[in-house]
């Protein structure tokens, strides 16, 4: 992964778009996005990860010092890096609707709100998932 640059003059401004070198064969390995909010109560953070065709809401546990630096953690102290809460296929959108800093992903049977502490995560978002589902229908996501 590299993280793209855009010279300004002096100093080079940085983004946090993630842009990489080699396509994958399938599809759902192909990381579009990676992001931090909040999922329907503002408790505690989730990640966001967005591949070519799916969502996933994840919780994630983080380790100090990393396990490198320190012995083996005995076996009922481990636990995974990643819990995946809620997986969305992005076929199954049915519409995004933006009020204020928070999206609500509306699918068929049910909606998931996540809650943005500025706005140019949610627009990001917004447009990555719009243009994944014109890739899949052939027209534009109905966003509100």
């Amino acid at each position: 992964a590299v993280v793209s640059t855009q010279s300004t003059g002096d100093e080079p401004e940085y983004s946090s778009t993630l842009e990489y070198s080699r396509p994958s064969d399938n599809p759902n390995t192909e990381l579009n996005l990676y992001q931090l909010c909040f999922y329907e109560k503002r408790e505690s953070p989730v990640s966001l990860v967005v591949s070519n065709v799916r969502l996933f809401v994840t919780k994630e546990y983080h380790q100090w010092p990393l396990p490198r630096l320190q012995p083996p953690l005995p076996p009922h102290l481990r636990g995974q890096h990643f819990q995946v809460l809620h997986e969305v296929e992005i076929s199954d959108i049915t519409m995004l609707i933006v009020t204020g800093y928070t999206l609500t992903i509306s699918l068929e049977s049910k909606c998931h709100e996540l809650l943005f502490e500025t706005l140019a995560p949610l627009t990001q978002l917004v447009e990555l998932l719009s243009r994944l589902w014109e890739e899949i229908f052939g027209f534009p996501l109905k966003v509100c």
